[in-house]
């Protein structure tokens, strides 16, 4: 979805809000009852930095824009002026939350051999 046609969340917060609770604040103002959320994409203008870090290192702000309008985002939550933004999508009723206990127990139970690089490392 294009960024000038996703939901435009304004958010002011206290001047001094830490990236942390600025991204809890805006998935609050962007949730719509008990609808689950997945944050796609965020930009931290005086860092110069957002994320997905691999996807956007070094091409901020443009490529979190470009990352969030082709992954689904629908929301866009702008947090004072733009010191943060933060693109959000409905996770979906299909999608199922990941039993942590059961993938620890997995992982914890593999033998090694099992997961042996290939290439040697």
């Amino acid at each position: 979805m294009n960024i000038d046609k996703m939901e435009s969340i304004p958010l002011d917060l206290e001047d001094e809000v830490e990236l942390n609770t600025a991204q809890d604040k805006a998935r609050e103002s962007a949730q719509e009852g008990d609808e689950a959320l997945r944050l796609i994409a965020w930009y931290d203008r005086d860092r110069g930095t957002g994320g997905p870090g691999e996807a956007c290192a070094g091409e901020v702000p443009k490529c979190v824009r470009d990352y969030a309008s082709s992954h689904g985002a629908e929301k866009r939550v702008w947090v004072n002026d733009g010191k943060y933004e933060f693109y959000f999508s409905p996770t979906g009723k299909d999608v199922v939350e990941l039993d942590k206990e059961w993938a620890i127990r997995v992982h914890k139970d593999a033998g090694t051999s099992e997961f042996d690089n290939v290439q040697g490392g």
